[in-house]
């Protein structure tokens, strides 16, 4: 009975509505990756507590990720596409979650090649200050 009068938005988020914020995040991250819209980009992640591993090989600042990353958008043009047939995410508790997704991409290089890649990604997503961040990426491609 006393739930049912507490307000809505005093409850605390179930598993559902953890899932569908990191999925929206998501969504909206993958928006940026696409339109190489680098700020918005960026601003998914945890700067302070940033981690990532790619291709046997860890880096352990946001800063060296983004030198990283940086470092490629010279010789992108554009993605032809990018496609995500899976995507799953895992909800660790109110302020931490899993997303795990494979992915499928179609990019452009300024000098007109079409380069084709395929794999799998893991993120761990942090809820700080009322706002989902990504703590750590790891991806690897078939």
């Amino acid at each position: 009975m006393i739930a049912l009068l507490t307000p809505a938005c005093n409850r605390s988020p179930g598993a559902e509505d953890i899932r569908s914020e990191v999925l929206f995040e998501f969504r909206q991250l993958t928006e940026a990756v696409q339109s190489q819209d680098t700020e918005a980009y960026y601003a998914f992640f945890d700067q302070d507590h940033f981690t990532a591993q790619f291709g046997g090989m860890t880096i352990d600042s946001f800063a060296a990720f983004k030198a990283i990353y940086d470092s490629i958008l010279p010789d992108l043009d554009g993605y032809l596409s990018l496609e995500f047939p899976v995507v799953e995410v895992r909800v660790i508790n109110e302020t931490s979650a899993v997303l795990i997704n494979e992915y499928s991409e179609v990019v452009l290089t300024v000098s007109g090649d079409t380069v084709r890649t395929s794999g799998s990604g893991t993120q761990v997503w942090d809820k700080t200050s009322g706002h989902w961040k990504l703590v750590h990426v790891a991806g690897s491609t078939k």
